[in-house]
């Protein structure tokens, strides 16, 4: 399977290593070490582009509590996670 964009949240992966499952036009993007994604105006508007046509899908895992970010951070911390994990902050 290929991708139009890969989007390393952690900064775990290397372009060179996502390059291979990319489309040709595919977009790497990814944080530094602060945690700060480095992206382009042309790489949000990629993004704004698919979001708008509905291609892309959020995949949320698991929802929390705002009292449970502990519980949450042990979660994603055992590396198992299969996609987002939200923190509600509102009932």
């Amino acid at each position: 399977m290929l991708y139009d964009i890969i989007f390393d949240a952690v900064g775990k992966t290397s372009r060179s290593n996502c390059k291979k499952i990319l489309v040709a036009d595919g977009k790497y993007i990814t944080v530094d070490g602060q945690g700060i994604a480095k992206v382009t105006k042309e790489d949000l508007t990629f993004l704004k582009e698919l979001i708008e046509k509905g291609e892309i899908k959020s995949v949320i895992d698991r929802e929390y509590r705002l009292e449970e970010i502990p519980e949450a951070h042990r979660y994603v911390e055992k590396g198992h996670k299969k996609g987002n994990v939200i923190i509600k902050v509102r009932k």
